[in-house]
């Protein structure tokens, strides 16, 4: 999560959610999904879902992301000066 200030900034996203006087809140991430999703799936067990929806959920965005990092990719890849991954 990016050492103490990633988990700081963890502990505080979760501290918001915990907080009655600040909903309803909405949680998004626009660049990824690491901090969003185990928040996503850290509520969702805590709720009760079961672990193997709550993991399948995560996993979800694999699928919905897949489009838009194979254009990233593709534009890094052609990008002068870039790093490149080599089959």
């Amino acid at each position: 999560m990016g050492g103490d200030r990633g988990e700081a900034a963890f502990a505080a996203t979760l501290r918001d959610l915990a907080d009655r006087r600040r909903g309803p809140l909405l949680l998004h991430c626009t660049s990824g999904k690491d901090r969003t999703g185990w928040t996503s799936w850290l509520l969702l067990t805590l709720l009760g879902v079961p672990d193997s929806l709550a993991r399948a959920d995560y996993l979800a965005s694999n699928t919905f992301r897949a489009p838009y990092d194979a254009r990233v990719r593709e534009g890094l890849k052609n990008r002068p000066g870039s790093c490149r991954t080599r089959p």
